[in-house]
């Protein structure tokens, strides 16, 4: 638990971060009793109409940039990798790192198309572990409305297990692209 001793007695500025589910636990009042926070939620990639938002995309590239040359991508390759992780940064890193080990694999120089479906396929079969059948008229609501369904409770399991994602703006949910996809592919979303 976060005290006032606790963090004085750090000498050095010090940066906290958390899920930002966190903050939608009444607890989160406690943390802010004590340290300054700043929510910052995904990068949109999308707008909350469904069009692409190209300034997201540059953004998110002119990241990836600043950790590994661009020149080891296929231009699809990053625009995929960016697309279904929902312009959340983890998870860009994660499917990277994944997408590279496969390009390894086979001996490539760049990362395609490909190797960057295989790491989502991954990450796809992980993420979908944390839905049940009872999730999927929340995650409708969320899909349909853009917006925080009235169950605090659901929301903020959902907003844990990652498969809902905040936006920045006037504060705005999707479901993460993987969720999306396989609701979609299993006819489990209703457009």
């Amino acid at each position: 638990m976060f005290t006032k001793g606790y963090l004085d007695n750090i000498r050095t500025p010090v940066i906290y971060t958390f899920p930002i589910s966190l903050s939608y636990s009444e607890k989160f009042g406690t943390i802010e009793q004590y340290v300054s926070s700043h929510v910052f939620p995904m990068i949109e990639v999308n707008k909350k109409t469904g069009e692409k938002n190209e300034a997201g995309y540059e953004a998110i590239k002119k990241i990836i940039a600043k950790r590994a040359s661009l020149d080891f991508f296929e231009e699809d390759a990053v625009n995929l990798l960016i697309e279904k992780t929902g312009g959340c940064l983890r998870d860009i890193f994660k499917m990277t790192v994944q997408a590279l080990r496969y390009t390894d694999r086979q001996s490539k120089e760049r990362v395609g198309v490909k190797e960057v479906g295989w790491a989502l396929e991954d990450e796809r079969s992980l993420i979908t572990r944390r839905i049940t059948m009872k999730d999927y008229p929340a995650l409708n609501e969320i899909y349909k409305t853009k917006a925080e369904i009235e169950d605090k409770s659901t929301m903020l399991r959902l907003l844990e297990a990652h498969v809902v994602l905040e936006y920045n703006g006037e504060r705005w949910h999707d479901l993460h692209p993987l969720i999306y996809d396989f609701l979609k592919e299993n006819n489990r979303i209703t457009e």
